[in-house]
């Protein structure tokens, strides 16, 4: 649901790949993970994902590690304020107690003509969660739907508003519905996410998004000193003649909001139409005066990862290119997201198509990383974090699997991202530390594929379980051409040459596939 930034900027190398393991093992989507890890605890572990629950349409999930990923517990699911609501876009972060927070949306997605962010606490690390409080109501915006990409963060400090919650999110991605001008949104929480303030407009005259940009997504932090901060992208001739970054600030809880230009740039923007290009803010978790970003610029013809900081929330350091790829070699990367540890190190991850066989969005991938040490002026060697390359899917070019999450633990960096190896989007955790190189991955859960079918391989006939809870059934070959729509539970396959192909479906109006192996 969320593009962004179309207009605004439109040594490692030691470290080897172990097999990575399926935080998720399913046939079907399981999209956009969010990571979160106990402050006091690196060893437990949160991981929330979107995933299709039969009988329902797309609901949030949580499992949780205590041993570092050795162990997961089993999926539990959010249910929905109303039947037929939809949900998307989790978000976690923890309070100084301990408490731990989510975020997203639950909403009619087929009329949008109702629904909300809401917020769940949880006193066990994700085990259990409290009830879903309203942060922001579709409502609360008329004609903007301003309740898509919704981001939480949460005060961690101990400064006066110690366990504030914030909630920021944008207009949804609906031209139909929605009209210029754009705005990102926010509200916030003093009472531990149980009350929210009112939603409002993050930006403000002098500071505004403008009306080019569809969906200027907030990205929040809150400081070491408990400062609430977000910046937003703006291409507004009234204010600038550059595209900005800008930032608001609050140190009263989100009741008083300060704005400033964070950053301008002639720096060239991401014109693919698929790739996803949001943005992301880091904030220091020592020094409050240290901010982080990490974004996207065809500088150099093709989309490479920049990061940009200031150590005086004034300044901001030229942007250097983080992706160590030939400069101009006519490869994209996109999904970016960075994290600063508690010893100044900045950590990058994002979507790598350095080793694919063509450019633009439409070809293979990778995840890869790479460290920036605190005093050092460049990054490290890029390492892959993804031991395959995953072949480009369909269902890559629509909502979901748009971003990737990062944690950078003392000397541990967590990368939990969703590929499409097995056909479908399913997620895959990995932990590599920067010190000794080595690199593990763990597996949070495996589910019943939603889709079977039987034999598997077959050289005859086919036969797909519970046929009638599935629709748009097809048959494509590796290049994703339609052989054949299936209308019966039982089809032939005998015409077809050995090799895998994939049986296109649908359930809850989303599209997904599993392979088949005919022999």
């Amino acid at each position: 649901m969320k593009s962004l930034l179309a207009i605004l900027f439109a040594g490692i190398s030691y470290l080897s790949s172990a097999q990575n393991i399926a935080v998720t093992s399913t046939n079907l989507f399981e999209g956009e993970p969010y990571l979160a890890i106990d402050p006091s605890n690196p060893q437990i572990i949160t991981a929330a994902w979107m995933s299709v629950q039969l009988g329902q349409e797309v609901v949030i999930k949580t499992s949780v590690s205590q041993d570092g990923g050795l162990t997961w517990s089993t999926p539990t699911y959010f249910p929905h304020a109303q039947a037929g609501y939809s949900s998307a876009d989790e978000s976690m972060g923890y309070d100084a107690n301990g408490n731990l927070y989510i975020a997203y949306i639950d909403y009619d997605n087929d009329n949008f003509l109702s629904g909300s962010v809401v917020v769940r606490k949880s006193t066990d690390n994700g085990l259990n969660w409290g009830p879903a409080y309203e942060a922001i109501n579709i409502t609360d915006c008329p004609n903007k739907l301003c309740i898509d990409r919704p981001w939480i963060a949460v005060d961690n400090s101990s400064g006066p508003n110690s366990g504030a919650v914030y909630v920021t999110a944008t207009n949804a991605n609906q031209p139909t519905l929605v009209s210029a001008p754009y705005h990102p949104y926010f509200a916030a929480s003093s009472d531990g996410g149980v009350t929210f303030t009112d939603a409002r407009e993050l930006d403000t005259i002098g500071y505004l998004a403008g009306s080019s940009i569809p969906q200027p997504m907030p990205s929040p932090v809150v400081a070491a000193n408990g400062t609430f901060m977000a910046c937003y992208p703006s291409y507004e001739t009234s204010q600038s003649v550059f595209a900005q970054m800008l930032l608001a600030t609050s140190t009263t809880a989100g009741i008083d909001l300060d704005h400033s230009a964070q950053y301008q740039s002639m720096m060239a923007g991401v014109s693919d139409q698929y790739a996803k290009k949001a943005g992301h803010l880091m904030a220091d978790p020592v020094n409050p005066n240290r901010l982080g970003y990490v974004f996207l610029s065809e500088q150099n013809g093709d989309a490479d990862v920049f990061y940009t900081e200031t150590t005086d929330l004034a300044n901001w350091s030229t942007p250097i290119r983080v992706n160590d790829d030939p400069v101009g070699n006519d490869r994209l990367q996109d999904q970016v997201w960075g994290k600063i540890n508690e010893s100044g190190d900045v950590a990058i991850c994002w979507r790598d198509r350095r080793n694919a066989s063509s450019s633009g969005y439409q070809t293979e991938t990778e995840t890869y990383c790479a460290v920036r040490f605190k005093d050092s002026t460049s990054f490290e060697t890029n390492f892959a974090v993804s031991s395959v390359q995953s072949p480009h899917n369909a269902i890559l070019e629509g909502a979901g699997n748009d971003f990737i999450c990062v944690e950078f633990i003392g000397d541990t960096v967590y990368t939990l991202w969703g590929d499409v190896r097995t056909g479908t989007i399913n997620i895959y955790l990995n932990k590599s530390n920067i010190n000794t190189g080595t690199t593990s991955t763990f597996e949070v859960t495996k589910e019943n594929p939603l889709l079977s079918v039987y034999p598997n391989p077959a050289s005859e006939t086919v036969k797909i379980k519970h046929f009638e809870e599935f629709s748009d059934i097809q048959l494509i070959n590796g290049n994703g051409e339609i052989l054949k729509e299936i209308s019966n539970p039982t089809f032939s396959v005998e015409e077809l040459a050995s090799g895998t192909y994939w049986i296109l479906f649908k359930v809850a109006n989303k599209q997904f596939s599993t392979p088949i192996i005919i022999k």
